[in-house]
């Protein structure tokens, strides 16, 4: 599959699998001047901690936790966060902390 095809699929941004590849740490196929990965490819080279990431977005978020606060725990950024929470886990925005008054808490969208 192409690039954005196996970015789509896997949920790993297409630039992070773009530089993976130019920079050596994956295998690719290059055909006719398009780039293929499989999703074993992207399997083999994503490190465990990448992995564990939606174990403990969901713990945090249970938690209460913002997503601010599990971005600067897991070193990712507060859009990866979002992405992981909304598109992997199907879980809300992020909740109201327990002990702020109800009209200080998010609004849904």
């Amino acid at each position: 599959m192409t690039l954005s095809e196996a970015a789509r699929e896997s949920g790993i941004s297409i630039n992070t699998l773009s530089s993976r590849v130019s920079g050596g740490s994956m295998r690719c196929y290059r055909r006719q001047a398009r780039t293929y990965v499989t999703l074993e490819d992207i399997g083999n080279w994503v490190p465990k901690w990448y992995r564990g990431h939606e174990t403990a977005i969901l713990e945090a978020h249970t938690a209460g936790e913002p997503d601010a606060y599990i971005a600067r725990k897991l070193g990712l950024s507060r859009e990866r966060i979002r992405q992981i929470r909304g598109e992997r886990l199907g879980l809300p925005a992020n909740p109201p902390k327990p002990y702020l008054p109800k009209e200080f808490a998010p609004r849904e969208a």
